[in-house]
């Protein structure tokens, strides 16, 4: 079994759209600066970015590659289900979610 992350992320939002790719003061987007600090507790193969198959979406996958973790795209309005399929196929247990929204630890002993 291997502990890992899962980063929610997407572009849609009615109230601040396209947050997770804006810049912050350093000139890092929150997606990346949220990335960089998890490669601090995580490996890279332990840190999967999951997003919709939609086409304004593309642009996580791109900086996913960029900062060298996985992604899983899935149904734009399923976010449990893109969640699952990316545990079953990148992890045998998930330690940590990683959101846009909030950092949880969601395992259970």
């Amino acid at each position: 079994m291997s502990d890992g992350v899962l980063i929610t992320a997407r572009l849609k939002s009615k109230r601040f759209p396209k947050k997770i790719i804006k810049k912050l003061i350093n000139g890092n987007l929150i997606i990346e600066h949220l990335i960089k600090n998890l490669k601090k507790k995580f490996e890279a193969n332990q840190i999967i970015l999951i997003t919709s198959k939609s086409r304004q979406d593309h642009i996580l996958t791109k900086i996913a590659k960029k900062n060298g973790i996985s992604f899983y795209r899935g149904h734009a309005k399923d976010v449990l289900e893109r969640m699952l399929k990316a545990v079953l196929i990148f992890l045998n247990r998930m330690s940590f979610l990683a959101s846009s929204r909030l950092l949880i630890n969601s395992t259970s002993n």
